[in-house]
């Protein structure tokens, strides 16, 4: 089974992070101005796909900007059935 998340993302954060809990699934990193730059905010989308390790996922999605720090996203609780 595989699991297909989708996040749309709308600013100018240069690093996204995807975890299950404490374990990074996945990372999407993008080059300064790819998503706007000079204060502009941009779009792009992104779609991980992962193979879940259990019967439940805690998924939670990290970001990181040099002016605010870090910024983390309410976790969601998914169940897996087979």
């Amino acid at each position: 089974m595989l699991i297909h998340i989708l996040m749309i993302l709308t600013t100018t954060l240069p690093m996204y992070n995807f975890y299950n809990a404490e374990t990074l699934l996945a990372r999407a990193d993008f080059i300064s101005g790819t998503l706007g730059g000079q204060d502009k905010k941009g779009q792009a989308e992104v779609t991980f796909t992962i193979i879940p390790t259990g019967k439940k996922l805690n998924l939670v999605a990290h970001s990181y900007c040099t002016k605010h720090g870090i910024w983390e996203s309410d976790p969601v609780e998914v169940s897996v059935a087979e």
